[in-house]
């Protein structure tokens, strides 16, 4: 059981850092200290990541170990003793990605076995009120306790009695003045601890942690309960040195600690947060001034009440969609109730833990989704149960949230501000005239989205701090704070610098949530319902209009001369489909003709179709695209004018499903789908063009037929409720435009 001493860093932690605020004798006023009453009850989800690298520069070696578990604690009695009933419904180790321990699937060793059995009994602690100091610690397996203390030295029972059992020393109080400092000495062996009160709420008291010792350096955020010291919160980041049989080495640990039942969004992605590092990263889309929308129809929140859900090792992972576009701002979506069901529809005996929840945008369909992500309880094979798992139920619950705009001066002269309803947010200028330094100033119910109009041509970067990285420093202000919110960014404009900002505070409010009965079904089964309408719309081309790119004419479009020997054209989406160019006259080169080839790709992706074509001449082999001293005759010739015209006829109650068969003109299942989509297009209820839904993953508009898009009835599934069908046809006469090019010889 050697590599399970971790497993318990989470409990240790905990248990430190209460005994820490325990009552005193004398308790000063404007002061806060851990006064629980009897009964109480308080459970935690727990997160912790430790990287450890040991060994020198010729002979380095680097661990990874992730520890998640569920943390629950019942005071059982108070007084001069302070009695702790701890039990750890869920618990998972992992060592370099490879899940070594999990309470949801037993490996039938030995010691996890007998870890198992003590980890589900659960455990007592008493501790002295006064001083801090554990006075006793067991089991509540007693006849298995007595057994393994027996059978001599263990590593996990040295481990749990040594690092449980803190040095008693009279505990101080925590003061309720901001900005008031008190000082811990030799807290836990590190060192001195600095406890600094950052803000006082009517309900909570925000602290940070810094210790700094010989061989310890810790960072932290802590959170109580304002009314009698729980832990609410906690964010800790520490760099221990190690040495063992003469190798040297560091061991770097985050731990991160949740209410479990917690309706903020924060969870256990707060050790996998991401700033982009070097390179920055790109800013969200966000709606432009007076395109915002912060209110949602109880439709556009959860078009179809049925999600998918998909298990990965022990993790249960549930998504709806949402309804939204960009200009909306969304609110939380949280779910509650889940019963998972077997395939006859029995109800199966798993308890869950959400470990994270947020919404997304998905980038390459433009849709808004929940994910949640839940975990089993329990020591009895619960993930044999969750193998079972063939549909959920759950209740949803939509609080929308206002969101104000707010416009941010950009003054490459002195700092800005703009402010309300006590938050504010600054931009301060620095010697690049195209870099601001944006700071966010947040509140408990008012906190600054992250999406910000006219940053799309700009990346932001978040530096490190002098031993903590920015992602570190990020969870340690997430954590603080209570949800996610926008953060100091430094932004760099990679092209002209806009004179404002839009930004948008988002606050609570008190209208009444939308309630909803969802259901979950496998990702296939999802995708094989064609009875269920779609979860939201995709769109079929990947502009921002969703449609072809329109209103160049022939005689508008620019007619390129070779570029470094080489000659291209692109012919925009509103001539793309009419029109191609042609080489009417020119010399072989070797033998060979020259034409024109088109050089892009049908899609940009899987899903969308490009909406510009790109030519290049070359000879017709392919083999040669650079020419030197020659004159090439071009020609670009069109049809017509290519136009949409609405097909008549009915779409029926299931308006996602369209029968080819009944479209004007002969249908072809042998005819590449994305030629098809260029003389078809399904308006969706946005008055955009849809993407057909692909029945498998090995289908794409890239490189597929019509028939591979085709259900077993022979139907076409789109990406959202058809409204109207259109057909392309050309209008007008033949036209075309020719010019000459020519090619400078070599040097």
């Amino acid at each position: 059981m050697k590599s399970h001493n971790y497993l318990f860093s989470a409990v240790l932690a905990v248990i430190a850092l209460l005994t820490a605020c325990s009552r005193g004798p004398d308790t000063p006023p404007g002061t806060i200290v851990f006064s629980p009453s009897k009964g109480d009850v308080r459970s935690y989800q727990v997160h912790s990541q430790t990287r450890i690298r040991v060994g020198d520069s010729s002979r380095k070696r680097t661990m990874r170990m992730e520890n998640d578990a569920v943390l629950r604690y019942q005071v059982l009695d108070t007084g001069a003793t302070l009695k702790l009933g701890i039990e750890a419904p869920y618990t998972r180790f992992s060592l370099d990605g490879r899940k070594s321990f999990s309470s949801t699937n037993p490996d039938g060793k030995r010691g996890t076995t007998v870890l198992r059995e003590l980890m589900s009994a659960g455990f007592e602690v008493d501790i002295d009120s006064d001083t801090g100091s554990i006075e006793r610690f067991v089991n509540r397996n007693e006849d298995l306790w007595q057994t393994v203390l027996e059978e001599g030295p263990d590593p996990v029972v040295d481990n749990l009695k040594k690092q449980m059992s803190p040095p008693g020393f009279p505990q101080p109080a925590i003061p309720l003045n901001e900005g008031e400092r008190i000082t811990l000495p030799d807290f836990r062996g590190i060192g001195k601890l600095q406890l600094t009160t950052e803000q006082v709420t009517d309900d909570e008291v925000v602290t940070t942690l810094e210790a700094q010792g010989e061989k310890v350096r810790l960072r932290g955020t802590m959170v109580l309960e304002r009314g009698n010291g729980w832990l609410k919160r906690l964010a800790l980041v520490s760099e221990t040195e190690i040495e063992r049989h003469g190798i040297k080495g560091t061991s770097h640990q985050k731990l991160v600690m949740l209410p479990e039942g917690s309706p903020s969004s924060l969870g256990d992605w707060l050790l996998e947060v991401n700033l982009g590092g070097e390179e920055g990263r790109p800013f969200p889309p966000a709606p432009a001034p007076g395109e915002l929308v912060d209110t949602a129809t109880e439709e556009q929140v959860v078009p179809s009440p049925v999600g998918s859900f998909s298990t990965f090792d022990d993790q249960l992972r549930l998504s709806i969609s949402h309804g939204f576009d960009n200009n909306n701002l969304s609110g939380d979506f949280e779910l509650e109730d889940l019963e998972l069901q077997d395939a006859a529809g029995n109800p199966l005996p798993l308890n869950l833990f959400r470990s994270s929840r947020y919404i997304y945008i998905d980038p390459a369909t433009e849709q808004h989704h929940t994910m949640a992500q839940f975990i089993p309880l329990g020591w009895d094979n619960a993930n044999e149960q969750l193998q079972k798992v063939q549909q959920i139920t759950a209740t949803g619950h939509y609080r929308p949230l206002v969101a104000e705009a707010l416009t941010l001066p950009l003054n490459p002269e002195k700092a800005t501000v703009v402010a309300s309803r006590g938050a504010r947010a600054e931009a301060i200028p620095t010697d690049n005239p195209r870099e601001f330094r944006l700071r966010f100033h947040n509140t408990k119910a008012h906190r600054f989205s992250p999406r910000i109009h006219d940053l799309t041509d700009a990346r932001g970067y978040v530096s490190d701090g002098d031993w903590l990285s920015a992602e570190e420093r990020e969870m340690l202000r997430l954590v603080a704070l209570g949800r996610y919110a926008a953060g100091d960014t430094r932004v760099v404009f990679e092209r002209e610098m806009p004179e404002t900002l839009t930004l948008y505070l988002l606050s609570e409010t008190d209208s009444e949530p939308f309630d909803y009965q969802l259901r979950f079904v496998t990702e296939a089964a999802l995708r094989n319902d064609l009875s269920l309408p779609p979860t939201g719309e995709v769109l079929l081309y990947g502009d921002e209009t969703g449609n072809t790119a329109a209103g160049i004419e022939l005689d508008e479009l620019e007619l390129p001369q070779p570029q470094r020997n080489q000659l291209s054209l692109e012919l925009p989406g509103s001539l793309a489909e009419a029109c191609k160019p042609v080489v009417v006259e020119a010399p072989q080169i070797n033998g060979h003709q020259l034409v024109w080839l088109r050089q892009t790709a049908e899609t940009t992706d899987d899903n969308r179709l490009s909406t510009t074509q790109h030519w290049q001449v070359g000879t017709e082999d392919g083999v040669r695209s650079y020419f030197y001293d020659i004159r090439v005759e071009n020609a670009v010739r069109c049809k017509g004018q290519a136009k949409w015209q609405a097909v008549l006829g009915s779409l029926g109650d299931r308006p996602w499903l369209v029968d080819p068969t009944q479209l004007p003109g002969e249908i072809d299942p042998e005819q590449p789908i994305a030629d098809f989509l260029r003389r078809y297009r399904f308006i969706g209820e946005q008055g955009r063009a849809l993407a057909p839904v692909p029945p498998n993953s090995g289908v794409s508009l890239d490189a597929s037929s019509v028939g591979d898009y085709l259900t077993h009835s022979g139907r076409l599934r789109l990406a959202g409720k058809v409204q109207r069908i259109e057909q392309l046809v050309f209008t007008g006469e033949p036209e075309e435009r020719s010019w000459s090019a020519s090619f400078q010889p070599l040097p």
